[in-house]
């Protein structure tokens, strides 16, 4: 269902936001597999990786101008060790 929401906003808001939002379900996906193996922990990096350097548009658009440093977004870096 999320995949739609993409979509949905797509020309709607910057695209760069919608890259984000796309590396940010991609990390998901991945994380949701019963089995990892060194490609899918890697991938989850990257996705990660990708969605960290892109979060920024938040900030550049005034959404969250204070910053994207919520708890939530920093536990995401523990999933891969786990």
């Amino acid at each position: 269902m999320p995949q739609i929401y993409l979509a949905s906003i797509a020309g709607l808001v910057p695209s760069k936001m919608v890259k984000c939002m796309a590396a940010f379900l991609d990390f998901c996906y991945l994380a949701l597999r019963s089995e990892h193996d060194t490609y899918t922990l890697e991938a989850m990096e990257e996705s990660l990786a990708y969605f960290h350097e892109l979060r920024t548009v938040f900030v550049e658009t005034g959404i969250r101008p204070e910053g994207v440093g919520l708890p939530r977004q920093h536990a995401l870096l523990h999933y891969i060790q786990s």
